[in-house]
């Protein structure tokens, strides 16, 4: 074994972008963008450095909110990352309709969490790029390739018939009174006719309300209930009553109003809440419901008015979500020999775990045509070993491979809102493997190369909010053999190049005699010890290498002899290129700072290696 005159340790690691998507989670924790102001100035310094950036997708985004706040015009960005790591100094470009940028620099980075604010002119606009620097490189993302909706409209007060709201109101015209009462501060002052009553950017949350109808000609009621934290919807109330709790720190998460009587026929109340996370949500309508459900999170203000029924407010955006607004999943497997399934619905298996049959088809359906369902398709695509990535199909059209193909991996994501606010999660029953990891959001689900057959599937769709089935890991066996699929997950994760396998190798943590340093403990073994403790010694790291290499398909071999002239023990790898036998030495690299890769025996500057043999 050499002796080591330096000791390093190492790890490469290189994020590569993956749009398709997974476990999204908000944070309970709110940033709250009332506050945050940013400067946006587009320089000729910025210019030129931008001319020097690296056009690599190398950030993996899990979710993107673009939010509006109270003021209308303003617009918070928020960019969720997967990892963080070492990306720093954000702006994103806008384009308007005309193509002029506007580049908008970030106001608040950590946590995973990247948020922007700009306050725009009226207009469409789209997300085009995101800059970011790692390690003093400037790079670029191109944001329009992405699954995320991109496209944003900005009105203005008169756009959703909402000018006259804010006007001082003659206590002879006012129609309708409302009182909240807010963590920390108890009952607010009473409120009119679209007024705000609550708080934005304080982090409070409503616990109670009250409402009233009050100068109108008509005979009725106003009635309204509430969704409050632990207790769920509660019964309605009206004309005064409270709504919610006081005195026990629960939040309201979503409410419900609407008319009754002689006054329904002449008036529409409308309503829009400020919700935790998600700011300023759409007006809702007589007993639509606004505001959240199943998510934990708080109402934090709230606008009511009446409207007479020919001059109603222009609603824009979504006034409620919750679990509710996914809408109803169910899917069906086919089978060559007896047929189409029943459909099953979320989470429940389709498909048979004992026949030790493959499935050749499957449709896929999500019903989301109700007002509050959100937007968006779910795609699918399956994949046999011999015909290939089928055509994406969506929202229950047939998949199905003929000629005894049966189908061996599969991807499912979703679009839009659906995207935006929810994760897909699905995972595979594999002939003589059984049930494999939950893939979410486009992964890959199953096998290719060992061409296992999918038996049975489960899937089920999820707020991001929520908890997953399972974990994210394990979902795809390109092998059978453990010790190989561990060398394909690493090997993806390197970008899938030869020196930097290598590099992986010679970076574990050198540990002389740990587990073993003779041919007898099996090539394999010391690959497992490997992966699983990123330690060892150079029989380790020569194993190591070399499954990782034979993955990438080279025709590699773990060695083990002696070198030097005091026979010390060693191990190695040789690859062959077209009849050349190439030497691979990891911990002479690592040791002596020389070239230890692709190079031949008896190089100048290498090793003696003597009384070899080849242990795979």
């Amino acid at each position: 074994m050499v002796k080591f005159f330096k000791y390093l340790f190492s790890i490469l690691f290189v994020v590569v972008i993956s749009m398709i998507n997974v476990v999204p989670t908000f944070a309970q924790e709110t940033y709250d963008t009332d506050t945050i102001t940013c400067e946006t100035e587009e320089n000729q310094d910025s210019i030129n450095s931008r001319n020097n950036e690296i056009e690599e997708e190398m950030i993996s985004i899990d979710s993107f909110l673009i939010i509006e706040t109270e003021d209308f015009t303003t617009r918070d960005f928020i960019l969720s990352l997967l990892n963080q790591d070492n990306f720093s100094n954000f702006s994103i470009d806008i384009k308007d309709e005309n193509g002029n940028v506007i580049n908008i620099k970030s106001c608040f980075e950590g946590e995973n969490k990247v948020l922007f604010s700009y306050k725009f002119e009226k207009g469409i606009y789209n997300v085009d790029k995101i800059h970011y620097e790692l390690n003093n490189q400037s790079y670029v993302f191109d944001f329009t390739k992405t699954q995320f909706n991109n496209k944003f409209e900005v009105k203005d007060d008169l756009d959703y018939g909402i000018n006259a709201l804010n006007e001082e109101i003659d206590d002879d015209e006012k129609q309708i009174s409302y009182q909240t009462h807010v963590q920390t501060y108890g009952w607010q002052e009473t409120k009119y006719d679209g007024e705000t009553s609550g708080t934005t950017g304080q982090s409070k949350r409503l616990e109670g309300i009250t409402i009233k109808l009050i100068g109108t000609q008509y005979s009725g009621d106003i009635l309204y209930k509430t969704h409050v934290q632990t207790y769920g919807w509660q019964e309605w109330k009206s004309n005064g009553q409270v709504s919610g709790t006081t005195g026990e720190s629960k939040r309201l998460e979503a409410i419900q109003i609407k008319l009754s009587g002689d006054i329904s026929n002449y008036y529409d109340v409308y309503y829009r809440v400020h919700a935790q996370t998600f700011g300023w949500l759409g007006w809702a309508k007589n007993g639509e419901k606004a505001g959240t459900e199943g998510l934990s999170k708080r109402l934090e203000a709230i606008e009511i008015v009446l409207r007479e029924k020919d001059d109603p407010i222009t609603t824009s955006g979504k006034s409620y979500i919750g679990v509710d607004s996914i809408g109803t999943l169910s899917y069906s497997v086919n089978y060559s020999n007896t047929g189409w399934q029943d459909n099953k619905s979320n989470g429940e298996t389709s498909g048979s775990t004992t026949n030790n049959i493959g499935i050749n088809g499957i449709k896929i359906n999500l019903d989301n045509s109700d007002v509050n369902s959100f937007k968006g398709n779910i795609n699918y695509q399956i994949y046999n070993k011999d015909a290939g990535w089928s055509n994406v199909a969506s929202n229950g059209d047939t998949l199905v491979f003929t000629d005894g193909n049966t189908i061996n991996a599969i991807k499912i994501s979703l679009t839009d809102e659906l995207y935006t606010y929810c994760d897909i999660y699905y995972r595979t029953y594999i002939t003589d493997i059984g049930w494999l990891g939950w893939a979410k959001n486009g992964q890959s689900a199953g096998s290719s190369k060992i061409g296992n057959g999918i038996e049975a599937i489960q899937i089920m769709i999820n707020m991001k909010t929520t908890s997953a089935p399972g974990h994210n890991l394990n979902y795809y066996r390109e092998y059978i053999n453990s010790t190989m699929q561990s060398a394909y997950e690493i090997n993806n994760s390197l970008g899938r190049d030869l020196r930097k396998a290598f590099d992986y190798a010679k970076n574990i943590e050198y540990s002389r005699y740990e587990p073993a340093d003779v041919n007898s403990y099996g090539s394999e073994n010391y690959a497992k010890y490997g992966f699983a403790n990123q330690r060892g010694n150079c029989y380790v790291m020569a194993a190591v290498f070399t499954y990782l290499a034979q993955e990438l398909g080279y025709d590699a071999h773990q060695v083990g002899g002696q070198q030097g002239s005091l026979n010390t023990p060693h191990s190695w790898v040789e690859i062959v290129v077209n009849g050349t036998i190439y030497v691979c030495d990891p911990d002479f690299e690592k040791e002596l700072g020389r070239n230890g890769f692709m190079f031949t025996y008896g190089s100048s500057g290498t090793l003696k290696y003597h009384d070899y043999s080849r242990m795979n």
